[in-house]
């Protein structure tokens, strides 16, 4: 597990840092296209931490708290709710798809939408 945890560090810092390069830290998204990889990338630091599953228990609180770092770093409003987990059937289902499944031990981290739907709405 640690090995996987390096791993979401490592690729984290090097999509943030690609991002960073179209979207300077602080600085609102520009356009809808910059909108969407600002999303893309806290569903993905979302559902890869959902996938990974560190710890017993608080997996899905310290994943919205990525989510909502990512949405923080560029200028977004923290969108998703820490406690308790956003309701409905969406949230449960987009977190479960996030899990690992063998045997290609990769999740589907399909929250772009919903997380949009969070943005605009609210939780």
């Amino acid at each position: 597990m640690s090995g996987e945890l390096r791993s979401f560090e490592r690729s984290l810092r090097q999509a943030v840092g690609a991002l960073d390069k179209q979207i300077p830290s602080g600085q609102k998204p520009a356009d809808e296209n910059e909108l969407l990889a600002v999303i893309e990338l806290a569903a993905i630091a979302h559902g890869e931490w959902v996938r990974i599953h560190p710890y017993a228990n608080g997996n899905g609180r310290v994943a919205r708290i990525w989510a909502n770092w990512v949405a923080i770093r560029y200028g977004l409003p923290p969108f998703i709710r820490i406690k308790p987990r956003p309701a409905g059937l969406l949230y449960q289902q987009a977190a479960h798809e996030s899990m690992d499944r063998p045997p290609s031990h990769r999740g589907d981290h399909t929250t772009t939408k919903l997380f949009l739907d969070l943005l605009v709405n609210g939780p």
